[in-house]
């Protein structure tokens, strides 16, 4: 090769090595930016241009930052839609700037666009709620005389019931959809982060459609939307809404709808460790045609309160429905849901209905909590091949309006054939622990359940020719639930739903069926537990370390302030005393002894009633007693230590009135 060509090629080559690279930027924004501020006068804090400019001008590897301010329109949609994408490498960043809180009244509006990331930004739409609006749980009644509305009336008779009683409600919801807004909304966009952003008063505050891909939506606030979170396409049989997204430690609430709604053809979509609240039909659904949706970790409580203004009425917390392939729910908490029509209100409803597509994966519901919700705690229906396993359904039917509804378990319908349900607790469900539509032959494995029936309620279980009263009756019947127990679960507390020792749900599951690991990610041993929770031997505290890990520096050395007899916050109440009586380690507590009487064999005695902990070394509560005040005595047999279950009502051995006089105290020790 000639000389002169090859030294040409080694200075191009050198050349191209030295091109330098677009150089990323920060640049500020402001609701108050003089119009005619550049691009580059943007990069300095002092110079900020318009938001309008930044949506046009940031590229791969900017950082927009909105000062604080009022930027859009309360009264017309303003659209910030930006021109360019990131990359892997080089996202483009629209921030609030750090410590500044900037309301955009405007939708970020983003098409085919890719690598951005939305963080710290609060967004407002203007379909605000009328005057009279009240936030749930109270409800809008404004036609108290149309009374209740029968959910099996058609919706062209019924309706103008709803508008007459829900006119408050109704004309919100109509002025939502006479032009659907959003926060947020994304259309064939991929890799989009939001994070931490705050939108309320839009129909949608997060929308993701036209096969939107590889979407995150962590730690953000959604309320008084229609939907919070939301994935919705017209032509879901070919395009899915969203792909491959991330749903995880939001918080939706007082929204008309639900909090969250992954649907419409979502593949694999992880909804994870959000808290849902006081939304007014349901908190998270998927439906239509969706496939690998995981909805895991969430919790979610009151909603169901407009379930009358449903074209269909029927609320669920969780609701997977038309369609779920590849469906699991797992490691939820489920509590206080609504349905004045007493159709529905569950904690979980399953409805894959594979008349709309056949179901390849069928659905998975595990290590779930379910409490006093006005429904079912589990209901599935025109659902086939369901695993249900390792739940703790407690109290559901819990201001139940109808007598047909609240079983920890309901398989309705004559499609919800072949179930395997086991590992569960069924505990004080108003229609029994488990109800089935068809018959108990229809299912594949009912068996290793725990039933303890509701106060006053005769039901253990029922198909659809008997009901059950005991499990030895319906196994004589049906051959199901051989190791099945009924019993008292012994739960920790009335609202804590792990185990206690000698719980009869300890080592009682059925390995086959057991799931690894429990609600909290315990490993489940070889002899699992039934339930949500595996049963945990209670680690022993002691007062010094509870000491090490409420003070620290200076208070940690002086017990004048941390010590046992120590009072700093001038309560009443001592160290040890919050230590043994679970109570906060500062601040006001309310008295933790409750003085009591009882009646029993015609005779009155004192009681007093306290929460202890469940381990502690050493720790004794001693009941003592005294006539004057000056002198006091343990008394005989009264004497506990940390244990199960939590909560301890002591009864006196002396009645009261054979002394003049009679106190009771309880000391708290520990060596």
């Amino acid at each position: 090769m000639p000389p002169l060509l090859l030294s040409k090629r080694l200075f191009l080559l050198g050349f191209c090595a030295c091109m330098p690279a677009t150089q990323a930027g920060v640049y500020y924004v402001s609701a108050t930016a003089n119009p005619t501020a550049t691009w580059a006068q943007a990069a300095s804090s002092s110079t900020p241009c318009t938001a309008q400019r930044a949506m046009t001008n940031a590229a791969a590897g900017d950082t927009v930052y909105f000062r604080g301010g009022t930027y859009g329109s309360a009264t017309s949609t303003v659209y910030y839609v930006p021109a360019n994408s990131g990359t892997a490498e080089a996202q483009i960043v629209f921030s609030a700037y750090p410590g500044e809180t900037p309301l955009i009244q405007a939708e970020f509006s983003v098409r085919n666009k890719q690598w951005l990331r939305f963080s710290g930004i609060t967004v407002q739409g203007n379909r605000v709620p009328p005057t009279n609006w009240s936030n749930m749980p109270a409800i809008c009644i404004d036609d108290t005389s149309v009374g209740p509305i029968d959910p099996s009336e058609a919706w062209a008779t019924r309706e103008a019931k709803v508008r007459r009683k829900y006119a408050t409600y109704m004309a919100w919801y109509d002025s939502i959809f006479a032009r659907w807004t959003s926060g947020f909304s994304f259309s064939e966009c991929s890799h989009i982060t939001l994070d931490h952003n705050t939108v309320s008063y839009c129909s949608s505050g997060i929308l993701f459609n036209n096969g939107s891909s590889f979407m995150t939506s962590t730690d953000n606030e959604l309320h008084h939307c229609y939907i919070g979170i939301f994935s919705y396409e017209s032509n879901y049989a070919e395009v899915p809404s969203v792909t491959d997204a991330i749903i995880r430690g939001n918080h939706c609430f007082q929204n008309l709808d639900s909090g969250i709604n992954v649907a419409y053809g979502a593949r694999r979509v992880l909804i994870e460790d959000n808290r849902c609240e006081f939304n007014a039909i349901g908190h998270i659904g998927t439906h239509h045609l969706t496939a690998g949706v995981t909805i895991r970790g969430n919790t979610v409580s009151y909603a169901g309160y407009y379930t009358e203004t449903m074209e269909a009425p029927g609320s669920s917390a969780l609701n997977a429905g038309f369609g779920a392939d590849s469906l699991v729910i797992e490691n939820n908490s489920e509590s206080f849901q609504l349905d004045p029509t007493g159709w529905d209100g569950n904690g979980i409803m399953v409805d894959t209905n594979e008349a709309l597509g056949s179901i390849a994966t069928p659905p998975v519901v595990r290590n779930n909590v379910t409490y006093r919700n006005q429904g079912s705690g589990i209901t599935v229906t025109r659902s086939s091949r369901c695993t249900i396993i390792h739940n703790t359904c407690v109290e559901n039917g819990y201001n139940a309006a109808s007598p047909n509804n609240g079983a920890g378990l309901r398989l309705s319908q004559a499609e919800s054939t072949a179930t395997i349900a086991a590992n569960n607790i069924f505990a004080r469900n108003s229609c029994g622990g488990l109800w089935l539509d068809g018959a108990f032959s229809d299912q594949a494995f009912v068996n290793h359940n725990l039933y303890d029936m509701a106060t006053g309620s005769p039901i253990l279980a029922r198909d659809s020719a008997h009901s059950y009263t005991s499990l030895a009756s319906l196994y004589t019947a049906t051959g199901r639930e051989q190791h099945g127990v009924q019993a008292a679960p012994h739960f920790a507390s009335a609202v804590d739903f792990h185990l206690a020792w000698p719980s009869p749900a300890i080592g009682a599951a059925y390995p086959t069926y057991a799931f690894p690991s429990d609600f909290d990610g315990v490993t489940r041993d070889a002899t699992p537990d039934l339930g949500a929770y595996e049963y945990v031997v209670p680690v022993p505290q002691t007062y010094s370390a509870w000491r090490s890990e409420y003070f620290a520096g200076s208070d940690l050395a002086n017990d004048a302030i941390s010590g046992p007899a120590a009072d700093p916050e001038g309560a009443g109440v001592t160290n040890l005393q919050r230590f043994g009586f679970g109570l906060a380690a500062r601040g006001p507590v309310a008295n933790p002894v409750t003085l009591g009487t009882v009646s029993s064999g015609g005779q009155t005695y004192l009681t007093l009633s306290f929460d202890r902990r469940a381990a502690a070394a050493g720790l004794s509560y001693s009941v003592e007693s005294s006539t004057d005040l000056a002198t006091w005595a343990p008394v005989p047999g009264l004497t506990y230590t940390a244990g199960t279950p939590a909560s301890v009502t002591a009864q006196d051995i002396v009645t009261l009135g054979s002394p003049p006089r009679r106190f009771l105290r309880l000391r708290v020790s520990q060596p």
